[in-house]
């Protein structure tokens, strides 16, 4: 059997090198891409930077007070409903009631709500039209939607 020469051992371990070299600078360059503030979780910088820019559903809405353009308040945002785009379409709000007792939950569409730095505004309604609305009940497993 033939001893290999030892310029082709050479160039095995030069080869190698060259790799982990290419391999360093590769890693190098993808975290100089990262943000400070932002994680990449398979997912792009920019959409994480959107994504922190944007609302959260439990700290942003749920929970908010709703009035009517007078300031009067005529509800709670109890939940909100999304497509299956993962978009909000509707503001489950709860009309009436002291401390959720006898609350009437109604859905609402999202585009007639505006939002200002205090309230979540639904212009042109009483808390007494909200209660005329139909109530709003969740589907159940195994129960038919109309």
């Amino acid at each position: 059997m033939k001893e290999p020469s030892s310029s082709h051992a050479m160039g095995g371990r030069a080869a190698f090198r060259a790799l982990g070299a290419i391999a360093l600078a590769l890693a190098a360059g993808l975290s100089h891409a990262q943000v400070a503030g932002s994680t990449v979780v398979a997912t792009a910088v920019f959409e994480v930077r959107d994504v922190a820019a944007g609302w959260s559903a439990a700290r942003d809405i749920i929970g908010r007070v709703v009035v009517n353009e007078d300031g009067t308040r005529i509800g709670r945002v109890e939940d909100t409903i999304l497509t299956p785009e993962a978009s909000v379409s509707h503001l489950v709000v709860g009309a009436g009631g002291l401390l959720g007792l006898r609350r009437h939950d109604v859905a609402i569409p999202a585009p007639f709500f505006t939002v200002n730095a205090e309230h979540i505004v639904l212009e042109g309604v009483t808390s007494e039209m909200l209660m005329a609305q139909p109530v709003f009940e969740y589907a159940r497993a195994g129960k038919k939607l109309p």
